[in-house]
């Protein structure tokens, strides 16, 4: 799964979160939210499991910038046994974005931007303390659950991506023996293992500095548990900002992942990729004169962000025909009954109603179509 960035999304992709969380868990039954006073019953997904025979595992979690910062949240409730539950991330929320407490104060005279991370910083770490609490502990008792069959641990593959200001040097020796120097700047923190996941403020920091749009928060200076997971073990100090800089769709990276994940049984594998606002195709924008100086600048900011999706998209196409041929473990052959393909086909109009806002695409292990990636 790759989580597209996007700092004003962060809500929405906190929502989307959720949902992810609802669906992984409804294998155990339906279960009960809070809407102020009022429990609604959550059973759509466990009807959905229940009539394809299917349960639904998320294991590989990539994001950028909000998607950095939601997949970290995602991931670590997961590896708790705990929910997201709606009410508990939008009270969070609530607090954590209130622009009145994350405003620089007027009395800053020279402010490092618009915005105190150290503030965001600390809010997150509360969050992540709660949902990394031991069951029971942490004073949040909805993210415990209600559903008839208790689930625990399940494990998840996290990268957090970061964008290092400074960069790591690498050298390239060419047939002379002269040596070629580039810089880095795309930095994965990875999270791997439940040692990894109890680390409150790594997680924290990591989805901190994933979501430091420049400007609107400070860097972040990546340290503790969060630098050794980004492989800095020299002490040296390193500052980060919006993961989204460079590697804005992290499709890639979610794909590098898989073959850490295999299967133990017959499998359908599906690239998700969660973008709440995905490029469509338009007409040619500009006239015969020309973009003027401000389309080109708009440009000049948004094309390392934006351009590196088609990255992202030829690596998911070209994993989908890979795995059609007979790729990763697991894949093969459709093996719904034509009672239950019949199903999935009806219901295509409520997934095509729901296109025009948020858009999930995916890549489905026993597909290897010509055709671009298949929107879900």
């Amino acid at each position: 799964m790759a989580w597209n960035g996007g700092v004003s999304l962060a809500v929405w992709m906190g929502g989307a979160a959720v949902e992810f969380d609802c669906a992984r868990r409804a294998k155990a039954g339906p279960e009960t939210v809070r809407e102020g006073d009022e429990r609604i019953e959550r059973s759509v997904y466990a009807a959905l499991l229940d009539a394809f025979d299917r349960r639904l595992v998320v294991d590989i979690i990539s994001g950028a910038s909000a998607g950095g910062l939601n997949g970290a949240l995602l991931s670590a409730a997961m590896w708790h046994g705990k929910r997201l539950d709606p009410k508990f991330l939008r009270d969070q929320w609530l607090d954590i974005g209130n622009f009145s407490l994350l405003l620089q104060p007027v009395s800053q005279s020279k402010p490092k931007s618009i915005m105190q991370g150290g503030v965001f910083y600390d809010g997150l770490v509360n969050m992540f303390n709660v949902l990394c609490s031991p069951k029971g502990d942490g004073g949040a008792n909805e993210l415990e659950g209600d559903q008839g069959r208790k689930l625990g641990a399940e494990e998840a593959l996290l990268d957090v991506q970061v964008t290092t200001i400074e960069g790591e040097q690498r050298g390239f020796v060419d047939e002379w023996g002269h040596e070629l120097v580039a810089r880095e700047h795309r930095t994965p923190v990875k999270f791997r293992v439940k040692q990894d996941f109890d680390d409150a403020e790594a997680l924290a920091r990591a989805a901190r500095a994933s979501a430091s749009f420049p400007g609107a928060f400070e860097p972040e200076e990546i340290v503790g548990g969060a630098a050794t997971l980004a492989g800095f073990s020299d002490g040296r100090p390193r500052w980060a900002i919006d993961g989204g800089l460079l590697e804005n769709a992290p499709i890639r990276q979610a794909i590098d992942l898989i073959p850490l994940r295999p299967a133990s049984g017959k499998v359908k594998r599906y690239l998700c990729y969660v973008n709440a606002a995905p490029p469509s195709r338009k007409a040619p924008g500009f006239d015969k004169e020309g973009p003027t100086l401000r389309e080109v600048l708009g440009h000049v900011v948004n094309l390392p962000r934006d351009g590196r999706f088609i990255v992202g998209a030829v690596a998911g196409r070209a994993s989908g025909r890979t795995a059609g041929a007979g790729g990763p473990a697991g894949c093969g052959r459709d093996p719904r009954s034509p009672r239950q393909r019949a199903f999935a086909t009806s219901l295509d109009p409520f997934r095509s109603a729901g296109r025009s806002g948020a858009r999930a695409l995916g890549v489905g292990c026993a597909t290897g179509a010509e055709s671009p990636l298949p929107r879900a």
